[in-house]
């Protein structure tokens, strides 16, 4: 049976009180809670050499991450996500990750990049957005505008973006939602991918 390989974590805060500049459709505003972005790094078992990437695995404020760390939890249960060490409980997954959250480093570029060598991210759209709702592609077109065009692979069109500023990683994350309506995907690029 092939599983899922947990190796490492980082998990990052940005504290209730930052100020956050306009853009995106939101006004300037100052964060009334922490919030959270999780990164792991993890491969499939059955793949020899074991990939190890980089993912952002959730972002959000607290019971945000929470949901996502409980949905992870469940999966070790069956024994589709471990640790190096082997299989965990539910319980003490989440003691884990619980415990981190507490401890997060405060999130900025220059320590992410530091702690998991990610630099940038990118798209897969689904080539199917032609005949999508109009504000689909208005989205799309949003998207071009922060993302460079990579190229075509099995009906997917990849855009890739590297995280220059905060905004490039806010663009990142704000865009994601088209990509889950067109049934793409998401990752990061990581110089400590293998």
């Amino acid at each position: 049976m092939s599983y899922t390989i947990e190796y490492d974590k980082k998990i990052f805060k940005m504290p209730e009180g930052t100020l956050i500049p306009e853009g995106f459709g939101k006004m300037e505003h100052t964060l009334i809670q922490d919030n959270f972005f999780i990164f792991t790094k993890s491969g499939c078992n059955n793949i020899d050499p074991r990939p190890k990437r980089w993912h952002l695995t959730a972002f959000g404020w607290n019971y945000e991450v929470i949901s996502s760390i409980c949905e992870r939890a469940g999966w070790t249960e069956s024994g589709s996500l471990q640790l190096p060490s082997g299989k965990i409980t539910p319980e003490a997954y989440l003691k884990i990750y619980r415990k981190e959250l507490k401890t997060a480093s405060l999130f900025s570029l220059k320590s992410l990049q530091q702690a998991t060598g990610i630099y940038g991210g990118y798209y897969y759209l689904n080539d199917k957005h032609n005949c999508s709702p109009e504000w689909v592609n208005k989205s799309i077109d949003k998207i071009k505008d922060w993302f460079e065009y990579y190229g075509e692979y099995n009906g997917y069109y990849r855009y890739d973006i590297r995280f220059s500023t905060l905004n490039h990683f806010r663009a990142f994350l704000h865009f994601q939602h088209i990509v889950n309506k067109m049934g793409g995907y998401i990752d990061v690029q990581s110089y400590m991918n293998k």
